[in-house]
């Protein structure tokens, strides 16, 4: 069974490389995209593909309402805590890769959540790493 992806971000920069190889994989099912600019017109016009029938959502909260297994956010560091809200609410994983991030912020979310969120950085993705479990409350 392939993940169900959701991707916030999807037509910026790194997002955009994210979601094309999400499309064309066999593991991975696009489940919703987010971008504001753009919400409204499909993800595959949107990156110069043909058509793939994911409507481009403007909110993430609007996006989880298909079946998601994991929320991929490279959106702005200030919005990745409302994002990790919202996927966490909704049932969903969530991954922030951008740079600037604030980590130990959402894994105190995760943890008073008690949920897995699931942190990467440029040294390699991780769950709470030991390091930061001393600045948690």
């Amino acid at each position: 069974m392939a993940i169900r992806v959701c991707v916030a971000g999807a037509t910026g920069w790194a997002g955009a490389a994210i979601t094309r190889q999400i499309l064309a994989s066999t593991d991975f099912v696009l489940a919703g995209a987010v971008a504001r600019q753009q919400a409204g017109s499909d993800i595959g016009a949107a990156l110069g593909l043909p058509h793939s029938g994911i409507r481009i959502a403007g909110t993430v909260t609007e996006a989880l309402q298909a079946p998601t297994d994991v929320l991929i956010d490279y959106t702005r560091p200030d919005a990745v805590k409302a994002h990790t809200l919202a996927a966490l609410a909704a049932g969903v994983r969530s991954s922030s890769a951008r740079r600037g991030s604030r980590r130990p912020t959402t894994l105190r979310l995760t943890r008073r959540l008690k949920s897995e969120t699931w942190v990467s950085s440029r040294r390699g993705t991780s769950r709470s790493p030991p390091r930061w479990r001393s600045t948690l409350p």
